[in-house]
């Protein structure tokens, strides 16, 4: 007859926050300009948020189309 054997051990689970959850716009999403806006004016202040926690609710921006000239500029960050 064999002996049986047995233990236990204490884990530590972590859950972290899964992305899920999309950023919500606090800003307008659609803008008009003046067309005598001076060049390096602010044309608008875009602000974001995610409710996600961690770099899951980092927030960042980009121009994804309309600017073949290059007028317009953003921090993609801020």
């Amino acid at each position: 007859v064999s002996q049986q054997r047995s233990t236990s051990v204490t884990a530590r689970v972590f859950i972290s926050d899964r992305n899920d959850h999309a950023p919500q716009f606090i800003t307008p999403l659609v803008v008009w300009l003046p067309e005598d806006l001076p060049v390096g004016s602010t044309a608008i202040y875009m602000v974001a948020q995610d409710p996600d926690l961690g770099d899951n609710g980092k927030v960042g921006y980009q121009l994804v189309g309309g600017n073949d000239e290059g007028k317009f500029q953003l921090h993609p960050s801020s």
